[in-house]
């Protein structure tokens, strides 16, 4: 009856909302449109896979899709930078596999089997994306407001370079867990990675991170 109740719902949409972008909203992130895609998927009691695989791969405008506005705050500004989708590798790992990835982006893992070609495995994934942002006249001010944002799909194909401590460059081509795919233009590379990490039926990594998450926050 508890989890029927509404109480329920509102108390889990708080709890993903900070979890996936922070108790403080990050620019260009639209809060509510997320809360509200949340609120309704927890409604419907939706199977946690989707839910992950809608925040993945979502592309769209932040208000009418608000799944897009967990990708959206973790970008960075510049577009342009290796940086860009660091965040995104770093946190989609952690939160959807239970694995804390962040400190191979420079060097292997000193305490278990992650290696630095993985992390950028990993980040080729999200390199299809990027944020635009658009803005409107505000004929009061007389100047540019922001209007809205929203995730959309670049070219993108081929590898991602990326630095050894030692000072060697190296490729990284999209792997999940030593399964390749295509690196090609044609391919959809978020998909694929939502794909694979909502249908793992051998690692199963997402089950065990939202079993992991849930008895640590009812224990």
């Amino acid at each position: 009856s508890l989890l029927d109740d509404s109480g329920y719902v509102r108390n889990f949409t708080t709890y993903w909302t900070n979890t996936l972008i922070g108790r403080v909203t990050p620019e260009k992130t639209n809060r509510a449109a997320l809360e509200k895609f949340l609120r309704e998927s927890f409604t419907k009691n939706r199977p946690w896979n989707e839910l992950a695989y809608d925040l993945i791969s979502a592309e769209g405008r932040f208000d009418e899709n608000g799944a897009v506005n967990y990708l959206l705050a973790q970008l960075q500004l510049n577009p342009n930078s290796e940086e860009y989708v660091v965040e995104a590798t770093a946190k989609t790992a952690r939160i959807f596999l239970g694995l804390q990835v962040q400190c191979t982006q420079c060097h292997n893992h000193p305490f278990n089997d992650w290696k630095q070609n993985q992390f950028w495995e990993f980040n080729s994934f999200f390199r299809q994306m990027q944020r635009e942002d658009h803005e409107k006249y505000n004929p009061a001010t007389g100047r540019m407001d922001d209007d809205y944002s929203e995730l959309v799909h670049r070219d993108f194909s081929g590898p991602v370079y990326y630095e050894t401590r030692a000072g060697l460059m190296l490729v990284a081509y999209p792997k999940y867990f030593g399964t390749e795919v295509d690196p090609g233009a044609e391919t959809n590379r978020r998909l694929e990675f939502a794909k694979s990490i909502t249908r793992d039926d051998t690692n199963k990594w997402l089950a065990k991170a939202i079993v992991n998450r849930m008895w640590g926050h009812f224990f």
